[in-house]
């Protein structure tokens, strides 16, 4: 009965973690793509490379002490301010005045692709580990599995990119929504944010997704306000796509 019930919790961990992983990999991908989506060519390839790569070797390495990070205060406030610049870089067009020549280029992208990996990949692991209930293996299982979906996810997302720039608000969006779950959730404010039912309906549920949708809709009205340039939804779906 004891083994029957160990194999139970095993097969449940199984599924918690692949679910976990499409779900939480997903996030990185959507980042990574969107961003390898303003390069082209080789410049496109290396920047999936090195940002799904890194992104696996940050959740190896953080495997073992991702639990104590999460649990120091700040640190998770912190990540979420961070996700909420990159949300905003992605919304500026290649040709916003704003931005310096090289923004678009394959440093800024991996400047990028880099900050969201450490942010992002912290709550990823924390997440596995919880599923593995200790369990190394379930936990090896978790990290391999998200090895082909960043890559293959973030290529394909950069791909789908070319003909729907809406994917690029979209994933703004997912970020702002995150950047938000981080900073609820950092020890330092989580207590005060969640101290009665109707804050923690607030906080934890309203808020995120409020960041969802206001974010980017408040990003093209101060540009439009400004004259500045924003992202088309739509392309001409008969134009050249980018070499990638």
């Amino acid at each position: 009965m004891g083994v029957e019930a160990g194999e139970a919790n095993v097969a449940a961990g199984v599924v918690q973690i692949i679910l976990f992983d499409l779900i939480l990999s997903g996030d990185n991908a959507v980042v990574i793509g969107v961003v390898a989506s303003r390069l082209q060519g080789r410049q496109r390839r290396m920047a999936i490379l090195v940002g799904a790569g890194g992104a696996v070797v940050l959740r190896i390495a953080l495997a073992s002490v991702a639990t104590l990070l999460l649990n120091v205060p700040v640190i998770s406030l912190v990540g979420g301010l961070a996700l909420f610049w990159i949300g905003w870089r992605l919304l500026k067009p290649e040709g916003d005045h704003e931005v310096h020549e090289e923004a678009a280029s394959f440093a800024d992208a991996i400047r990028l692709i880099i900050v969201a990996d450490v942010v992002m990949s912290l709550d990823n692991v924390l997440t596995v580990a919880g599923a593995a209930h200790g369990n190394v293996w379930l936990l090896v299982f978790g990290l391999a599995l998200s090895i082909p979906l960043l890559f293959v996810g973030s290529g394909l997302i950069a791909f789908a990119t070319d003909r729907l720039p809406i994917i690029i608000y979209l994933g703004s969006a997912l970020i702002f929504r995150i950047a938000v779950v981080l900073i609820v959730d950092d020890p330092a404010l989580h207590e005060r944010l969640t101290a009665n039912d109707t804050l923690k309906l607030v906080t934890e549920t309203i808020l995120p997704w409020a960041a969802f949708l206001v974010g980017p809709a408040l990003y093209v009205t101060l540009a439009r306000a400004r004259g500045r340039p924003v992202i088309p939804i739509l392309v001409n779906p008969f134009a050249a796509p980018k070499d990638g």
